[in-house]
C-alpha cells in the first residue's frame, strides 16, 4: 500500500505542477488550502500531503505553519569558491545581487558565532545579501591580528590577492539558529546552508568566515578542485 500511495503522490505532483503553470502563480502566491485541492484532485489528504511534502523538500514550495503553501521564487546559483566573496561571483552578479552590512548585538553575535568566546578580536563584520530586495544569505567575518596587520581593509569582501593566503570550507545543513532565521525573515524551522571557511596567511589563521543562506532557494556550485585553494 505505501507504494501505491507513493505512485499516486508522484503522480499529483504533476498535477500541482501543471495547476501553477495554467493559473500563472507568480512567487509568494499562497495555495488553495488542503480541503480544496483534495476535491479539486479527488485524493485523500494523506496522498496530498505526500504530494505536497515532496515540492517543499524540493523547493517548489514552502510551508508555512497554520497558514499553507505558497510558491516559491526560483533558485539562485551561487559558487562555493566565492562564498565569501560575493562581489566576485559572476552567478550571483547576474542576478541582481546587493549587499548591506547589519549591526549585531554582543548576544546576536555570540548566537552567530559561538567562536567568538575562544578569541580576542573585535566584532565581526556581518552583512546580508539581496537578490530582488529579498534577503537570501547571512555572512560574517570574525578577524584575527594576521588579518588586522595584513593589508585587508574592513569589508570582508573584497579581493583577497593582496595576501599569500589559504582557505577552507565546511558545509552543513542547520535548523538550529534562530537569530539567523529572524536575520533572513524566515520561519525558525526553515532549513539553512551553513559554511564555516578558515582563511590562513601561512600558518596563522587569520580570519573564520561564517555563512547562513536559507537552502531551498540556492543551488551551490561546488569545484572539488577549489574547496581548498592557495594564492600568492
Amino acid at each position: 500500500m505505501p507504494k501505491l500511495i507513493n505512485l499516486l503522490a508522484y503522480d499529483l505532483i504533476d498535477k500541482i505542477i501543471a495547476y501553477i503553470h495554467e493559473h500563472h502563480l507568480t512567487p509568494g502566491t499562497k495555495l488553495p488550502s488542503e480541503r480544496d485541492l483534495s476535491e479539486m484532485f479527488n485524493v485523500n489528504r494523506t496522498t496530498l500531503r505526500g504530494a505536497l511534502q515532496k515540492l517543499v523538500d524540493n523547493g517548489t514550495l514552502r510551508a508555512q505553519t497554520n497558514s499553507g503553501y505558497y510558491l516559491t521564487a526560483p533558485k539562485f546559483e551561487k559558487n562555493a569558491h566565492h562564498f565569501f566573496t560575493p562581489i566576485e561571483d559572476s552567478l550571483l552578479i547576474k542576478q541582481r545581487l546587493q549587499l548591506k552590512a547589519t549591526a549585531l548585538s554582543p548576544k546576536k553575535a555570540a548566537a552567530l558565532c559561538p567562536e567568538l568566546n575562544d578569541f580576542k578580536q573585535q566584532q565581526p563584520q556581518a552583512y546580508l545579501e539581496y537578490i530582488d530586495a529579498e534577503a537570501i544569505s547571512l555572512m560574517l567575518l570574525i578577524p584575527m591580528e594576521t588579518l588586522k596587520k595584513s593589508n585587508f581593509s574592513d569589508n570582508p569582501f573584497q579581493d583577497f590577492k593582496s595576501l599569500a593566503y589559504t582557505r577552507s570550507q565546511e558545509i552543513s545543513l542547520i535548523t538550529d539558529n534562530d537569530v539567523a532565521a529572524d536575520l533572513l525573515g524566515v520561519d525558525k524551522e526553515e532549513v539553512l546552508l551553513f559554511v564555516r571557511e578558515e582563511i590562513r596567511a601561512g600558518k596563522e589563521l587569520a580570519a573564520i568566515a561564517l555563512g547562513y543562506t536559507i537552502s531551498r532557494r540556492c543551488n551551490i556550485q561546488v569545484n572539488v578542485a577549489t574547496t581548498l585553494q592557495s594564492h600568492s
